[in-house]
């Protein structure tokens, strides 16, 4: 009996070293791991939020289309020149001022903002001084970002009440 004992005692010792020798290092591994795992869980838990935001601002971006159709008017990604001139020369014939001259100028990066472009517009304008008056009015209220740099003005030789209007435009684009 004294032997079964010993043999016994022998028995879990050995176990117990045996289990100490092959599993403290997949212990200490996964003691390792655990830090990692969480750290990815709480990383995976903020991108899920964070594209949930992008989804829900996508969302209400899709249920306001109208206001970013209009944003897009105002400053569109690229200027295209012929829908400018098309859109002056359009407004010139509602208000009685006649377009001669369309010059495209220059373009650059604002100051301070290099996202937004600014293209310069050089136009004459031939008409009387209300129809130049509801012209101005009618730039000013579109749509599009028209900046009037400045104008001038020169009366022809003949005796008509029309004048030659120089302006020069600036239009805004990202």
């Amino acid at each position: 009996m004294r032997y079964s004992r010993f043999i016994i005692l022998v028995c879990i010792v050995g176990a117990i070293i045996i289990l100490a020798v092959f599993l403290s290092p997949k212990y200490f591994s996964y003691k390792k791991i655990v830090p990692k795992i969480t750290a990815n869980k709480i990383f995976l838990e903020n991108r899920t939020l964070y594209f949930q935001k992008l989804t829900d601002i996508a969302h209400r971006l899709s249920q306001e289309s109208d206001a970013v159709n209009k944003i897009d008017s105002i400053m569109p990604e690229k200027v295209n020149f012929s829908s400018v001139v098309n859109f002056l020369d359009q407004i010139g014939g509602e208000t009685g001022v006649m377009v001669k001259n369309i010059n495209i100028g220059n373009s650059g990066a604002m100051a301070g903002q290099e996202r937004i472009k600014m293209n310069n517009f050089s136009i004459t304008v031939s008409g009387s001084y209300p129809a130049f008056k509801n012209f101005l009015d009618k730039l000013e209220n579109s749509a599009r970002l028209f900046e009037v740099g400045g104008f001038s003005f020169s009366s022809p030789n003949n005796d008509t009440d029309f004048f030659n209007y120089n302006l020069q435009l600036k239009v805004y684009s990202y």
